[in-house]
């Protein structure tokens, strides 16, 4: 059996802002589509920055993998950490030990890591989203660090922290 995925449009690559939904919109289609499909199996698809209140920290995340537990190889063997950033980390004809990977990996672990000056600092669902999508950020910010603006909370918590400023 295929198992297939649902994914939500990033506006990288040959999409722009005009062709991805709104989180709201998105996650009223993913609601109508699970109470609709009926189908086995039924594709996975899950609503964005829906937080449950009885969640396992350790065993759920939202943010993707970047850094921490995939990367992208691209036919020319250049590596991404993530199809939404526009550099590579370096190309596999030059690697000759796994261990350098891993500390390439853990350095830009610590480059994406939530800056405290973002709005997700002080966000009560920063441990389940970590910040959210890295390409988001540095869409929008220029910042691989500050958060995704995608979010509800962090639109609230942006207004206010630019209100401070």
């Amino acid at each position: 059996d295929i198992k297939w995925k649902i994914k939500y449009k990033l506006p990288f690559g040959c999409a722009s802002e005009d062709d991805i939904l709104p989180i709201e919109r998105w996650n009223a289609l993913c609601n109508f589509l699970l109470k609709k499909i009926k189908t086995e199996p039924i594709p996975k698809i899950k609503p964005l920055f829906v937080f449950p209140s009885n969640l396992i920290i350790d065993k759920y995340k939202l943010r993707c993998g970047t850094a921490t537990s995939k990367l992208y190889i691209e036919t020319n063997l250049d590596i991404s950490l993530c199809t939404c950033l526009p550099f590579h980390i370096g190309n596999l004809f030059d690697i000759s030990d796994w261990n350098e990977v891993k500390k390439i990996l853990k350095y830009w672990a610590q480059k994406i890591s939530i800056s405290p000056s973002s709005p997700c600092s002080k966000c009560v669902h920063y441990p389940l989203c970590k910040g959210g999508c890295v390409g988001m950020s540095y869409k929008k910010f220029g910042r691989l660090n500050y958060g995704d603006y995608r979010c509800p909370y962090f639109k609230k918590l942006y207004t206010i922290f630019k209100h401070n400023q």
